[in-house]
């Protein structure tokens, strides 16, 4: 055991950055893409948390872990009112032009290496504490405690992981929302509504090749879609995010607004 607790401390104070308070955090931001913990990691911490709780030698660490993992799992995956808020407010703030939900991907990126560089830093912590007390090879053991994490409350970790959880969760659902959501069933619209949308477009590809002011719309405004494609033979309509783009100038607007208009009147 204390082989193993002497191997996990050479491992995590050998670098020279380890003595520094600054680039101890970019060492340990970097050695959390290396992989998981070690060996030697898992049985100094398993020793120091048997010390600490004055537990038997014999005591079954890893089905106290198992079974803290399943304590806690209902609370990492869980939706809690905050995030349903959270959610609500993502939804109500999605202006057009903002691009918030691109933004936000970036969040739960920013924290996953966040937590890895804290949770690499914590266990830096303890192995740091064996060597500045005594030396690197006399048997003090470790002391795993909450005071090693932000504010010394460890459930902060678990909320940012519940966070990451619900975010990627979310992000995934906008965008498979973005790929679906623009179709429906042809169905919902009543044959009056259909009939007069077709009438309509007609009406308007007719007037574009004769007005020279409609034209100014072109294709790119599909002026006589409202940027949909509703063909009949079609089972579903697919529809675009407005009417007109923001780049058709007004004069042009208030054209295509007299010309129908007129096309009412008549």
């Amino acid at each position: 055991m204390m082989k193993k607790q002497s191997t996990f401390v050479f491992q995590r104070t050998s670098h020279p950055w380890s003595k520094n308070r600054i680039l101890i955090w970019m060492l340990c931001f970097i050695r959390q893409f290396k992989g998981s913990l070690a060996k030697s990691d898992y049985m100094a911490l398993r020793l120091g948390f048997i010390s600490n709780h004055k537990l038997p030698l014999s005591y079954d660490f890893h089905k106290y872990m198992v079974r803290s993992m399943e304590d806690e799992f209902h609370g990492s995956v869980g939706i809690s009112w905050p995030l349903w808020v959270y959610g609500i407010l993502c939804i109500f703030v999605n202006i057009h032009g903002i691009n918030i939900y691109f933004w936000l991907s970036f969040v739960p990126a920013i924290l996953v290496m966040l937590v890895g560089t804290k949770l690499q830093h914590v266990v830096v912590q303890l192995a740091l504490e064996v060597v500045e007390a005594t030396g690197p090879f006399v048997g003090t053991q470790l002391k795993p405690r909450d005071d090693l994490f932000w504010f010394g409350k460890p459930e902060l970790l678990l909320w940012l992981i519940q966070f990451i959880s619900f975010q990627n969760a979310f992000e995934m659902a906008a965008f498979i929302w973005s790929l679906m959501g623009s179709k429906f069933k042809k169905s919902l619209i009543a044959e009056s509504v259909r009939e007069s949308l077709h009438s309509w477009c007609r009406r308007v590809k007719k007037k574009s090749k004769r007005e020279p002011v409609l034209s100014l719309l072109g294709t790119a405004t599909s002026t006589c879609s409202l940027e949909s494609t509703m063909d009949e033979t079609d089972d579903t309509i697919t529809v675009g995010s407005g009417i007109f783009s923001r780049s058709s100038s007004e004069v042009s607007l208030e054209a295509l607004n007299t010309i129908m208009m007129d096309e009412q009147e008549a």
